[in-house]
């Protein structure tokens, strides 16, 4: 595929992606999330970036898992989030590339535990990180699209947590 096209996808899913940052609920961020998470599975597959592709899968099903957590249920579970967590180390493993397949496992973990909580604005702060490690990851494989993506997203999450804590400090 060519590698124009490769990086346009990169661009599209980042966009879905982000969007979801702005949406108002925890399931609906999670729901955008899901879907835009299988065509970012989908430019690492493009780039045979392996890990990438494996953590952004796995991602997405965590993703659509977690939408039906509620603090009442089992999957509110801490035992749930860690099995997730080794989930995610075993796939690092298994699909491993080098050291740099470490960076996706360790994103991913941010955005599970991100994914998480229930409170919208914790769930923003922790997601940080992960785009620290992606963005570095990105950069060794070259998704270059991915780079700019994880930039942008970085500040449009920061530009979120400032929207959101403006509006609750206006509220209260």
């Amino acid at each position: 595929m060519n590698i124009f096209l490769i990086q346009l996808v990169a661009i599209l899913a980042f966009s879905g992606y982000a969007l979801a940052f702005y949406l108002p609920t925890r399931k609906r961020i999670l729901g955008w999330q899901f879907i835009f998470l299988l065509v970012w599975a989908g430019h690492f597959l493009f780039l045979g970036a392996w890990t990438g592709a494996v953590m952004i899968a796995a991602n997405a099903a965590k993703s659509l898992f977690f939408y039906f957590k509620r603090e009442d249920n089992w999957i509110g579970r801490p035992v749930v989030l860690y099995a997730w967590l080794l989930f995610f180390i075993v796939l690092a493993w298994w699909s491993q590339e080098g050291w740099w397949s470490l960076l996706p496992m360790l994103a991913v973990g941010f955005v599970a535990v991100a994914n998480w909580q229930m409170d919208v604005q914790k769930m923003r702060w922790i997601v940080l990180p992960a785009n620290i490690f992606w963005f570095v990851y990105n950069l060794l494989v070259g998704s270059y699209g991915g780079m700019v993506a994880e930039t942008i997203m970085f500040i449009m999450v920061i530009g979120s947590i400032i929207r959101h804590y403006k509006a609750r400090v206006n509220h209260d």
